[in-house]
């Protein structure tokens, strides 16, 4: 809650340049009739909440609701979920791997004082270099010519579903305010690794770079052969495991103090 409390300028992110690009949702009551409304449309929504400054309703939480209300919600969840060991899905250091909110949804529910709270639905892409250089022309040839794919820098190896909950109100929970985050599903984008075929090319060419990159970096720290550890062989085996786990295995939630 600080966190928000001390970033006033997160409003205006908000509302500028998160609401134009992303899908939005919020739950208002109206005044006049006593029945609920739901804004959909970023005009619709900007005048909501310019109506609300205009007549100066000082109201925290929502104020702190609309500052939250954009990816900075993601930060922790993807903190927690990246780094090296066991229960990590994002190995950023040895597998330069990265994760990409490719779809966002933000439901805003204003309705009741005390009740009111943010809900977030994303969907992530886990991706890992690809070996390839991009090229705005350039395309990868799979001998259909309407399935023909553009070269990207980056090969995704999964799509993670994530549910994010916030509610800054001290009576959202027993403990104070809540915050929770669900990972709802992970489900690999690569599947098939038979020889020869365009995922395992894929695959074998990510699997190339990184180990080209990694010998970069161990004969910059003079390191010997014998100490180098086969990170090719690790990362084709980590990515054949990952796929073939199933999604109910790896889904978590986790709570955080919202204070």
């Amino acid at each position: 809650i600080e966190y928000y409390r001390s970033r006033p300028e997160l409003k205006e992110f908000t509302l500028k340049s998160e609401l134009p690009r992303m899908d939005y949702e919020v739950l208002v009551v109206d005044e006049g009739t006593g029945k609920d409304i739901k804004l959909v449309s970023t005009d619709e929504i900007r005048s909501y909440f310019t109506s609300l400054d205009e007549a100066n309703e000082e109201d925290e939480e929502i104020e702190i609701i609309i500052r939250a209300a954009n990816q900075s919600l993601l930060a922790d969840p993807l903190a927690t979920l990246t780094g090296e060991g066991g229960g990590k899905l994002v190995h950023s250091g040895s597998f330069h791997s990265t994760v990409i909110a490719t779809v966002c949804s933000f439901k805003l529910d204003l309705r009741r004082e005390g009740e009111r709270r943010i809900k977030v639905e994303c969907e992530l892409a886990i991706c890992v270099p690809s070996g390839l250089e991009p090229d705005n022309n350039a395309t990868i040839p799979s001998g259909n010519e309407e399935k023909d794919e553009k070269v990207s820098a980056t090969l995704e190896l999964a799509r993670v579903n994530l549910l994010i909950q916030f509610s800054p109100s001290p009576t959202s929970t027993p403990s104070g305010p809540l915050v929770k985050y669900h990972l709802m599903d992970i489900k690999p984008t690569i599947t098939d690794y038979e020889e020869g075929s365009d995922n395992s090319l894929a695959i074998q060419s990510a699997a190339a770079v990184l180990a080209r990159d990694r010998h970069s970096y161990m004969q910059t720290e003079k390191s010997n052969d014998k100490s180098r550890p086969n990170v090719k062989s690790r990362f084709l085996s980590k990515v054949k495991q990952f796929s073939r786990n199933s999604s109910s295995t790896l889904s978590n939630s986790f709570v955080s103090s919202g204070k």
